[in-house]
């Protein structure tokens, strides 16, 4: 499927496992199984229930990109950050109505396809007395910020949970972050692909500044061009699938 190998699986840990501690410690991914990070949201979070327990007025951030055939790519855009570059935004960032978002992302045969990308901060804090905010504090906050202090993350006291919600077949284009993250799956399966920091050149990164920084300029869902990334067939991936419980 892809123009360059994968070479191996994420391995699957128990979450107390010495084995996973050293792993996350020399910077190796691995998959935390049995931690009931998020166990209240697993056990309630669907569509239905967001929407009862979230005002239908309530704007959350989304973004907004003309349905592609068979997947749409959501590439993060930051159009403060154009430095001369010319470069034409391929998507809308909105704040747009719950409502409105929900009735987007069930329609079938709409001609955008919509991405959440929702601070639980926010909502928290607005909700402060609603099923969804004991949801929120049932988390295992207390794992997460052992975990960053014993391995020297960024400040525990001040993470940022985003809440993700979009439709099959959306892909987030190859990146990487300026901190380290815990991923949890909620509803339904994704698929990740990560490489090591060796690979960068191979995967061709957007300028430094450029609206998409941080970004690969490969879709590595089209035919490989050998002009523009040569170097892309030497690139290694692991791979792993996550799932909801």
């Amino acid at each position: 499927m892809f123009s360059f190998p994968i070479v191996g699986e994420v391995p699957r840990l128990p979450h107390d496992s010495p084995v996973a501690r050293d792993m996350l410690a020399a910077g190796q991914p691995c998959i935390l199984e049995g931690t009931n990070l998020v166990q209240s949201a697993i056990e309630n979070w669907t569509v239905e229930y967001i929407a009862r327990a979230v005002p239908l007025s309530f704007r959350c951030m989304v973004c907004v990109k003309p349905t592609q055939s068979d997947r749409t790519q959501f590439l993060h855009e930051d159009p403060s950050a154009s430095f001369g570059y010319g470069y034409v935004p391929k998507l809308k960032r909105l704040e747009m109505p719950l409502v409105e978002f929900f009735h987007r992302l069930r329609d079938a045969n709409a001609t955008e396809s919509v991405y959440m990308q929702q601070e639980l901060s926010v909502l928290r804090d607005k909700l402060a007395l609603g099923a969804l905010a004991a949801d929120i504090s049932r988390f295992r906050h207390d794992f997460i910020t052992d975990l960053a202090r014993s391995l020297h993350w960024a400040n525990p006291a001040t993470p940022t949970n985003l809440l993700f919600v979009g439709p099959a077949n959306s892909v987030t284009p190859c990146h990487y972050d300026l901190q380290h993250n815990l991923f949890a799956q909620i509803r339904g399966r994704k698929r990740v692909l990560l490489f090591s920091p060796s690979n960068f050149s191979a995967l061709y990164p957007f300028p430094v500044f450029h609206p998409c920084d941080r970004q690969s300029q490969v879709d590595f869902y089209a035919p490989w061009d050998a002009d523009r990334f040569p170097l892309l067939p030497h690139a290694r991936a692991i791979s792993c699938v996550l799932r909801e419980l």
